[in-house]
């Protein structure tokens, strides 16, 4: 005999100890059973002339509810497969606990909705916090167009440093947010990163010195984790990678992003560069034979060559 009966060797238990639900009158000490074929009824709620419970009588666990005039049993809310765990009762409604959500089920209009939660741990590592940039987090570095600054990734944010005399510039000033990959368009006016800000990895654009409105720029197959932006010699358009095995570029003035090519194999090694023209794009690419070949895009034909 499994004990105790949290124990999941008690699921679809139909035993001497299933629980039944009872109403007590205490004036008489009379009671009134909840109708039921030896299943496990439990966490009763009285709401008004209802009396709300969860069972399995009909398979999983799902929320019930006993008409104490008619003394009818009906299904409020069918689990779908998943037990509910645990029911709350409120003033016009009731909290039901399913596979580590919480859903509100509201007793006037018989709908149920997922209840979106977001907890903030009161962990030290994820209090704000002043922290030094120390080389070892200094990620994807280069120098700007004239050489006179570098740029660099580092705790998330995007900084701009003099390579001779100048001043530190940090261009993203976005705590809580991850920014990466830093690239300087050839032009030296913009910035371009990748930043998961609006809660998805996207693209964006900032003035190189850090003033002004970020530009936001939607990708292909978002939502997804995108690689190594490489500015065209014009500054007019971008390429990337994304974990999806693919190759695209994005016109920045219009936003819009095209599919070069997509790798075989995961882990692909691109290494995209522009012609000097930025009408052609060079990547390598596996073959399915495993050996790396080079492909060169034409922009103007929308096709690559071996």
């Amino acid at each position: 005999m499994p004990h105790p009966q949290w124990q999941k060797a008690w699921k679809r238990y139909r035993g001497g100890q299933t629980t039944p639900i009872w109403i007590a009158d205490l004036k008489d000490s009379s009671v009134v059973k909840i109708p039921r074929e030896n299943s496990n009824d439990f966490n009763p709620m009285w709401m008004g002339n209802t009396i709300y419970f969860l069972s399995d009588r009909n398979g999983p666990v799902s929320l019930f509810a006993y008409d104490t005039a008619t003394k009818q049993v009906s299904e409020a809310v069918k689990s779908n497969g998943l037990d509910f765990k645990s029911a709350s009762s409120g003033p016009d409604a009731i909290v039901i606990e399913q596979f580590g959500a919480l859903h509100l089920y509201d007793l006037n209009t018989h709908q149920t909705k997922a209840i979106n939660i977001r907890v903030a741990g009161d962990y030290a590592q994820v209090r704000p916090r002043f922290v030094k940039v120390e080389p070892k987090r200094i990620h994807n570095f280069n120098l700007s167009p004239t050489g006179s600054r570098a740029l660099m990734e580092a705790w998330g944010e995007i900084f701009t440093v003099p390579t001779d005399k100048g001043d530190i510039r940090n261009v993203t000033h976005s705590p809580a947010v991850v920014d990466r990959d830093p690239a300087w368009s050839p032009d030296g006016k913009w910035i371009a990163y990748f930043s998961d800000n609006p809660g998805e990895y996207e693209l964006q654009l900032r003035q190189q010195n850090g003033l002004g409105e970020v530009r936001h720029i939607k990708l292909g197959q978002s939502p997804s984790f995108y690689y190594s932006p490489v500015w065209s010699p014009d500054s007019k358009k971008i390429a990337y990678s994304d974990k999806r095995l693919n190759l695209w570029f994005v016109d920045v003035a219009s936003g819009t992003s095209k599919l070069v090519d997509t790798d075989f194999y995961e882990g692909p090694q691109f290494g995209q560069n522009w012609s000097p023209d930025s009408k052609w794009i060079a990547y390598a690419k596996q073959l399915p034979s495993h050996l790396h070949t080079i492909f060169v895009y034409s922009l103007e034909k929308g096709k690559s060559f071996q």
